[in-house]
């Protein structure tokens, strides 16, 4: 099952695709690439994320300098957020 955004990962995901697309058509394409890229991981390998935060796991992007912060739920994963990965690492729970 494909791994679902929580609201608040979706606005992050969302607000950086903007920024990168106004960049460039192609950058944008290509944060959405590197990011499907990631949920097909996830999707395959749930348990190929570092552990993160107790039950949740950190895949970073390969090209972007970004990572999804996941769960495993009984209903599937979800990502619950999209973090540049020189944010402070505690910032994703403040958007709750």
């Amino acid at each position: 099952m494909r791994p679902l955004f929580l609201s608040p990962a979706e606005r992050e995901y969302l607000e950086v695709l903007q920024y990168y697309s106004l960049q460039s058509v192609e950058l944008g394409r290509a944060f959405i690439d590197d990011v499907e890229h990631a949920l097909d991981l996830i999707e395959l390998y749930p348990q190929i994320g570092a552990p993160f935060d107790g039950d949740k796991r950190r895949l970073l992007l390969r090209r972007f300098t970004y990572s999804l912060i996941y769960q495993e739920r009984a209903e599937g994963v979800v990502v619950a957020a999209v973090r540049h990965n020189r944010q402070d690492p505690d910032s994703w729970r403040r958007v709750r």
